[in-house]
């Protein structure tokens, strides 16, 4: 399954729409830097629908937990 980004997930930076770098984790919580401008900020993670992990990114990625299900099972 995929993680989806929710409706209020900012992977762009605020200031000048560059695309922010992870510097950061603490569930639900992801923090971004922009590389561009130096901005940094906090938004929520991509949640998988199936399994409702986090992918410990505001970006659309394969759920790692689901993945490992497959994988074993």
């Amino acid at each position: 399954m995929k993680c989806i980004p929710g409706k209020t997930t900012i992977a762009n930076c605020l200031k000048c729409g560059g695309r922010g770098e992870k510097i950061g984790f603490n569930y639900p919580m992801v923090k971004l830097k922009c590389p561009n401008c130096g901005h940094a900020w906090r938004t929520l993670s991509a949640i998988c629908r199936s399994c409702k992990a986090s992918n410990g990114t505001p970006y659309m990625s394969d759920c790692p937990v689901c993945a490992k299900k497959a994988v074993a099972g």
